[in-house]
């Protein structure tokens, strides 16, 4: 249902835990940078909390980094690595009300875009930021994310139907896409500097350490301990190997327990996501475009991972 995939649930477990280990190794290489004293990920992360250069204070002072960081997305990849339609460069930021989860998340512009994509920050009441987390979160839920990849659905009317714009969201496809763009940033170097590079790893973490808790707790495997995977196993993974704090460790175990299946589709939707493109370069070859691959991929509109693999097969390069 949330990857439009027919999935090896077992193999798609033993993938995650690979994958944890390999970003795991490679935080601690960025943590030896920052703290060469640290002794655990999560002091790495604590100390990241409270360090002058990592945080922002206050609402306003956070409000204004986010929306002037929108914009210099932007700026950076229009006419670049994408088009940028006109129409769907504003995107807004705002703060998250009261009394939902503690993950910020976005929502796409108004059928006729009076009203424009907005991204949400919940603040569960703190007041301090740990803007070194923040920088990978805001590519995923602004641009080249989410907002890149529902705007340019809603502008798409004459190829798509209604249902396609307002109602056929698939996990798989979206959070993929959005954890692509996670990922091609970091390809593009915006997180050389070893705080935002840690940022930017702990939310790869995340999105690993998801596959093994939400795949494990539902299907009965067993932690690394050998027990079963539970509530406090899965927040303990959360916690120590992708440096969720403990409120958002919690609201991301009882968001597995009450939805499950949903977390896995991130790590698993990047997955087609990059071998699309890369199956494409080498199918292309000198054919082959960065700008033209994501605006045809973008304007497809949502649908499920595996007929978005054939889909993408037979792109024929134009």
């Amino acid at each position: 249902h949330f990857t439009g995939a027919n999935l090896d649930l077992r193999d798609t477990y033993e993938w995650g835990i690979k994958q944890l280990e390999i970003i795991n190794e490679r935080m601690w290489s960025a943590a030896k940078k920052l703290y060469p004293d640290a002794k655990t990920l999560r002091e790495v992360a604590d100390r990241l909390d409270s360090d002058p250069r990592y945080t922002v204070e206050g609402e306003e002072e956070l409000l204004k980094k986010l929306r002037e960081f929108i914009t210099a997305a932007v700026e950076r990849l229009d006419g670049k690595e994408f088009d940028i339609d006109p129409r769907i460069r504003n995107c807004e930021a705002r703060l998250a009300p009261p009394g939902g989860a503690s993950a910020a998340y976005y929502m796409g512009p108004s059928e006729d875009l009076s009203r424009p994509g907005t991204t949400w920050y919940p603040t569960m009441g703190r007041k301090t930021f740990g803007w070194w987390h923040i920088v990978s979160t805001w590519y995923h839920e602004a641009v080249p994310g989410h907002h890149l990849q529902c705007a340019t659905v809603a502008i798409e009317k004459d190829r798509l139907s209604r249902f396609q714009i307002n109602g056929a969201w698939i996990s798989g496809y979206g959070e993929g896409w959005a954890l692509y763009a996670e990922r091609f940033m970091n390809e593009l170097g915006a997180f050389d500097e070893p705080g935002i590079e840690m940022g930017y790893l702990s939310a790869q973490a995340l999105r690993a350490a998801r596959i093994v808790v939400d795949i494990g707790m539902h299907l009965g495997y067993t932690d690394f301990d050998g027990k079963v995977w539970n509530a406090e196993s899965s927040r303990k993974l959360l916690n120590e190997q992708a440096l969720l704090d403990e409120d958002h460790s919690r609201s991301e175990t009882d968001r597995y327990l009450g939805w499950p299946g949903q977390a896995i589709s991130y790590k698993v939707g990047e997955r087609v996501w990059m071998k699309a493109r890369e199956d494409a370069k080498a199918r292309l070859g000198s054919a082959f475009s960065l700008k033209k691959f994501h605006t045809y991929a973008l304007k497809i509109g949502p649908m499920g991972l595996d007929p978005f693999a054939v889909e993408l097969a037979s792109w024929d390069g134009k």
